[in-house]
């Protein structure tokens, strides 16, 4: 059976609403605010390593 994940990715009807791409939307959430908000203009490592999570 599939994860309402893969479902997703697949292309299939999935509750959008399942805990695990709840939690998966929290998380991106979390790091695009740090992106955004926490992290200094001059610290590209970080900004890098933010971005490298978020899409890897």
């Amino acid at each position: 059976m599939l994860s309402e994940k893969d479902k997703m990715l697949q292309g299939l009807a999935h509750q959008a609403y399942s805990d695990e791409l709840v939690a998966m939307r929290l998380r991106a959430k979390e790091l695009l605010y740090d992106f955004n908000i926490a992290t200094r203009p001059s610290n590209n490592a970080e900004k890098v390593r933010l971005i490298l999570e978020l899409f890897g």
